[in-house]
């Protein structure tokens, strides 16, 4: 809906589902907000197939309902989205970037094969796993070591602004 009404840029997915999965009580009271007060008016039963039946017209119940605490909760999970998510990305996308430049300017290798190696070192907590030594075979213990400082230095660089 934030893409359609114009809030987003086309293609762009605005991740406001991590706000909500941060915290599900929020999320629960935003739904039960809107799912109590209707449930009241419901009869229903299940059949022998567990499926529910709604004994009555329900089609009101649903036209005009109070939407203000849903979105005050969704406007507080964009709110969450914008101030932490967002910077959040954006931080994690310069260290990459600048981690995928100083890693071209040690060896020079194809962007994936960059992006893969600063990848695995910024996993692994800036360093590249013995596991994963054997994907970069070509590479010297040396230029593997000066990487993985420069991915280090590319995170510390990021964590002190």
């Amino acid at each position: 809906m934030l893409g359609r009404s114009g809030f987003t840029p086309g293609g762009i997915l605005f991740p406001v589902s991590a706000a909500m999965l941060r915290d599900r009580r929020a999320y629960d009271r935003a739904l039960n907000s809107y799912s109590t007060p209707v449930m009241a008016h419901l009869t229903y039963t299940f059949d022998e197939k567990g499926r529910m039946h709604v004994d009555q017209e329900t089609a009101d119940l649903y036209r005009y309902w109070d939407a203000t605490l849903f979105a005050e909760y969704l406007y507080s999970c964009v709110e969450q989205t914008i101030e932490q998510d967002l910077r959040e990305e954006i931080g994690f996308l310069q260290v990459f970037d600048a981690a995928v430049q100083k890693t071209k300017e040690i060896v020079d290798m194809p962007d994936r094969r960059a992006s893969l190696l600063v990848r695995l070192i910024l996993q692994n907590k800036g360093k590249l796993a013995k596991g994963r030594r054997e994907t970069f075979a070509e590479l010297t213990d040396n230029e593997i070591s000066s990487i993985e400082q420069a991915v280090r230095a590319a995170s510390s660089t990021e964590a002190e602004t």
